[in-house]
């Protein structure tokens, strides 16, 4: 395990047929024989990381086609439950679109807390406006509820994926001109391995290498066999 580096910010990746040499902003250089790039999609779209050669032009156009939604989590603790045993989650016309309550059925829940998960447009508008959002987000459960979501309100937690450096999306979804059928796809060439380079698909934001001598390799070896399905 001692192997395994972390906080190492990629910022380049030079591949050809005797492997990899991948340079981090510290100044490091790793070397391998291949390397996995599991990025989230922004970071591929803003060059955070170059690539030297060029990625194919198939899959540079997947990369700049392919759409990324923002994306918000906003977390709200009240001092006592308002909402009934039986809203599990409610879909709502407003900002705060899909909400549920992480606690009900479990017995030892007693945080009291409901989860609005926001996507979209109305994610990069609640972004907007900061912590604006949690008021918007309390209004709409007033009117629901008779106000007693501000009555018993405490405290909230916001996660913007898109405020994240090495996230800056939420989801991936395919523009048009993007799919063709299951087997003909930018999501697909995305996914494609270019040489020595692999790629995983969205939302597991690390880059593994094999190196060319490693003492540790069944810890390689088990996250290999992770995300095999996924590559090929």
């Amino acid at each position: 395990m001692e192997n395994i580096q972390y906080n190492r910010i990629v910022t380049k990746i030079t591949y050809g047929a005797t492997g990899v040499i991948v340079n981090c902003a510290d100044g490091g250089v790793l070397f391998g024989d291949k390397v996995l790039v599991t990025v989230p999609l922004p970071i591929l779209k803003e060059n955070i990381i170059s690539f030297e050669p060029s990625l194919p032009a198939e899959k540079i156009y997947a990369i700049e086609t392919i759409g990324m939604g923002a994306g918000i989590k906003l977390i709200l603790k009240f001092s006592q439950t308002f909402w009934t045993d039986e809203i599990q989650d409610m879909t709502i016309d407003g900002f705060s679109t899909f909400i549920w309550s992480p606690g009900l059925g479990k017995t030892d829940a007693t945080n009291n807390i409901l989860i609005c998960f926001i996507m979209g447009e109305n994610a990069e508008y609640m972004s907007s406006i900061d912590a604006g959002a949690v008021d918007v987000a309390l209004a709409e459960l007033d009117l629901l509820f008779g106000g007693a979501a501000s009555l018993y309100y405490l405290e909230s937690s916001i996660q913007d994926w898109s405020l994240e450096p090495f996230i800056k999306g939420a989801y991936s979804f395919p523009s048009p001109g993007t799919y063709i059928s299951e087997t003909q796809s930018s999501r697909l060439d995305l996914a494609s391995p270019v040489d020595c380079v692999l790629f995983l698909r969205e939302r597991q934001p690390i880059i593994l290498i094999r190196p060319l001598f490693m003492e540790h390799w069944k810890v390689v070896r088990g996250l290999q066999r992770r995300y095999w399905n996924a590559l090929f």
